[in-house]
């Protein structure tokens, strides 16, 4: 049965990360989208091409300040920023042990000697976090980077900045977002990051800058994009996380780098972003319904499971419920009741455009302080399967047996409607959901296909699955 909750859906900055409390050392994650400046250098530009860059670092907010920046007097923190490391295109690796970060309110651009705004941008904030680069009078770089071939000259990376530039008034960014040049208690996570990678050569220096960058607290060790808290299988390439309320799973990366991290404000449950390729991903969460999120590239939201909440950072957010479409916009507000049958929607936000279809009647466009309605079908045990097509009834998920899996088996886990399996393949080969099983979970599958103790004891195996699915 269909339990009534309210599901909120908001598009918004996260302007008040910056606020969240947060002692000492921590590890961040991070993770851009495609070239966006080659900094004039084509050559370069293509051989980087689609490339992303992914990574972590280590943020330190108890270092004290120690010195005032050359081209722009911002407020250095030499060692606020370790351990970095990070890797161009999967197959580029660079990494430093020590850096720093740089404060400034309305100091970037202001002339350090005469204290002048430059006259087209004016002086805007910013904060950086870098590694060293080339060594400095009062520090000693380790830089590790690569090299690089691009119209025949080698570049050797130089420096690794990831950094957040107040925009100019009548341009979209960054908003002002410092009140003073001290270090940030964490850093300004979801306020339009980009990365800087400097690099050198025999022809001189160069640089790129990457957008659609997202910060995010945590380590994710095993390459899934899933941060060590939250991952249910660390050390494995896998796709289930939850963070004790709020759970999901990973149903589809496509050709895009997808991230899941806790959201610092325990009141809020995990972000999720989507960056580098041109597909959809598609992330399973919560239950009671169960929805569906579709991100692209530069998609990012914040999703809470135990308060139903949603909030758009970044990108068009597109939600499944049932067999219902909700696409909101950028800057709209929904609040998403579900009541047995049926979808309600109704529009906070100052922008409209929210749409709603159901495949059948013609979509509906939800304004500003606007409300609609649309039917669900009919799904009494809440397996994602309609009542119509569903082979078992009163499907119960998670379900019961197993107690626990054995190597690569299957089962209806996490309150989702995609099955899981467990290590060592965790998915990497194979994926099923209850549309692919007709609305049966593995202990119906057992018992009508009469399969003996061991599919009880471990879960169901690969070829039972495919002998259930592939023979409706």
């Amino acid at each position: 049965m269909i339990i009534p909750r309210l599901v909120r859906l908001s598009v918004v900055l996260c302007a008040l990360c910056p606020m969240i409390g947060q002692a000492s050392s921590a590890i961040y994650s991070f993770s851009s989208g495609t070239l966006i400046d080659d900094g004039g250098n084509a050559a370069l530009g293509a051989a980087i091409g689609s490339s992303t860059v992914l990574g972590s670092f280590t943020y330190n907010n108890a270092v004290p300040r120690t010195g005032t920046g050359v081209n722009n007097p911002i407020a250095i923190y030499e060692g606020a920023v370790t351990n970095i490391s990070g890797v161009l295109g999967g197959i580029y690796p660079f990494s430093d042990p020590y850096g720093r970060a740089g404060v400034g309110d309305e100091k970037f651009g202001k002339d350090p000697d005469t204290g002048v705004c430059a006259p087209d941008d004016g002086c805007r904030d910013i904060a950086n976090y870098r590694s060293q680069g080339r060594p400095l009078p009062d520090s000693i770089s380790n830089l590790v980077g690569f090299q690089i071939m691009a119209g025949g000259v080698e570049y050797t990376l130089e420096r690794f900045i990831v950094f957040w530039l107040e925009a100019i008034e009548g341009e979209e960014g960054t908003p002002d977002f410092l009140t003073s040049d001290d270090l940030l208690s964490v850093p300004p996570m979801h306020l339009g990051a980009l990365i800087n990678l400097i690099f050198v050569s025999s022809s001189g220096g160069a640089f790129v800058t990457f957008g659609g960058v997202i910060v995010t607290p945590g380590l994710a060790d095993d390459g899934d994009g899933i941060v060590d808290t939250i991952d249910t299988l660390n050390g494995v390439f896998s796709n289930d996380f939850t963070d004790g309320t709020t759970f999901g799973t990973i149903v589809d990366r496509s050709d895009l780098a997808v991230q899941v991290t806790d959201h610092p404000d325990p009141a809020k449950g995990v972000v999720l972003s989507a960056n580098g390729g041109t597909g959809t991903a598609q992330i399973q969460m919560c239950s009671s319904p169960v929805t569906d999120v579709f991100l692209n590239n530069g998609g990012e939201i914040i999703e809470t499971c135990g308060s139903s909440t949603t909030e758009m950072l970044l990108g068009e957010a597109v939600v499944i419920i049932g067999d219902v479409t909700i696409t909101i916009p950028e800057g709209a507000i929904a609040l998403l009741e579900v009541s047995g049958t049926y979808l309600t929607v109704t529009n906070f936000g100052d922008v409209g455009g929210i749409v709603i279809d159901d495949g059948v009647a013609p979509p509906l466009v939800v304004p500003p302080s606007g409300m609609a309605m649309a039917q669900l079908p009919p799904d009494d045990d809440g397996d994602g399967v309609p009542d119509g097509s569903d082979v078992c009834s009163n499907t119960v998920i998670p379900e019961a047996a197993p107690s626990a899996l054995g190597s690569n088996r299957w089962r209806l886990q996490n309150g989702v409607w995609i099955f899981t399996q467990e290590a060592p393949q965790a998915g990497s080969k194979a994926s099923f959901s209850t549309a692919d099983t007709r609305g049966c979970s593995c202990e119906q599958i057992i018992g009508i296909l009469g399969l003996g103790k061991g599919h009880r004891k471990k879960g169901c195996s690969t070829g039972a699955m495919l002998d259930w699915v592939d023979n409706p």
